[in-house]
């Protein structure tokens, strides 16, 4: 089974292994396991760029992740694993606070 996930605005795909629907204090609580899909030695290799760079600068993940309008570190992790690619509105933001040309980020 497939599944798409939206995560601040972002929305990620992947194959579902496993899932399990409980109920908790009221609320309905999914637990899905799975395999993203599978991305490109390119995507590994602008991970690797992003984690540099925001390292070189002294930033956190969750501080990065803020200063291009995200709530969370979960994004930039991915990114840096190079299981999530770079979501083109946020480019501009990214390169900015890295003090990399857009064209980088490809």
């Amino acid at each position: 089974m497939r599944a798409t996930l939206l995560i601040e605005g972002q929305s990620f795909t992947f194959e579902v292994e496993h899932l399990e629907i409980n109920q908790k204090d009221g609320q309905i609580v999914l637990l899905l396991t799975g395999i993203l899909g599978k991305k490109d030695k390119a995507d590994t290799d602008i991970g690797a760029l992003v984690g540099r760079e925001r390292k070189r600068r002294g930033l956190t993940q969750q501080e990065l992740a803020e200063k291009i309008g995200y709530k969370s570190k979960v994004v930039i992790s991915g990114i840096e694993r190079g299981k999530i690619s770079i979501p083109g509105g946020k480019l501009p933001a990214l390169a900015q606070v890295l003090n990399l040309q857009e064209s980088d980020l490809y």
